[in-house]
């Protein structure tokens, strides 16, 4: 596993991105172009397609497999695309600063059937002997969220506004399973974490479903 701090140097260090191999190429980046990093999570209960303006190749993301990798882009440029399920086309367009790393999540959406929402961050918590876990809660209907330690009474986050990210907690590298809570109602399954690793950067995104929120958990992982 590619620890997330070498790749947060780099790009604070605005090293050229052409150094970085990315797994699927959807974005052109040559040697005069500092570091910016972009990644794209299916936050739907069916299969997406992201596309590239002018890319010849496609990620395909499915409830199993939600979340790629985090690209690198070309900073401060307009990355235009498109996020594609069955007949519904989402035009995209985000730019991303040199050293920042950008999450375009897929949401359903009531009236158009798909949205983009993107949300941006700037990692500067690094700690060789914990594990960083972050929260966002997009899920309107889990206006206060609370996670805890599946089947303890220990609170990671707690009364996350709908809208907000919780601050993140450096964690002991441990096997962690997690258990949701929307208005202090067990909401869910307990979602497992696996065990944690230092060093090593872990977000939940909170997102809603037609049956009420749910939890889906991603590793942080850059791809070289």
């Amino acid at each position: 596993m590619k620890k997330f701090l070498r790749v947060c140097l780099l790009a604070l260090a605005a090293m050229p991105v052409a150094a970085v191999a990315m797994d699927i190429p959807l974005y052109e980046t040559g040697p005069a172009e500092d570091s910016a990093f972009i990644r794209f999570v299916n936050a739907t209960d069916a299969p997406i397609e992201v596309k590239a303006a002018g890319a010849k190749t496609t990620l395909a993301l499915s409830p199993e497999q939600p979340a790629s990798n985090f690209l690198p882009a070309p900073a401060k440029r307009a990355l235009k695309g498109e996020l594609v399920q069955a007949t519904v086309v989402v035009p995209t367009e985000t730019t991303v600063e040199a050293g920042e790393f950008v999450t375009v999540v897929a949401l359903p959406d009531a009236k158009n059937g798909l949205s983009a929402l993107t949300i941006r961050e700037t990692p500067d918590d690094f700690n060789a002997l914990k594990a960083s876990v972050g929260l966002y809660n997009l899920s309107p209907s889990c206006a206060d969220a609370t996670i805890r330690a599946a089947g303890r009474k220990v609170v990671l986050f707690g009364n996350v506004p709908a809208g907000q990210a919780a601050n993140r907690l450096q964690i002991n590298p441990v096997p962690l399973s997690v258990q949701l809570f929307c208005a202090d109602q067990e909401t869910g399954a307990p979602v497992s974490l696996g065990t944690l690793e230092a060093g090593e950067r872990y977000t939940l995104f909170l997102v809603p479903t037609e049956s009420g929120a749910r939890l889906i958990p991603v590793v942080d992982t850059v791809s070289f």
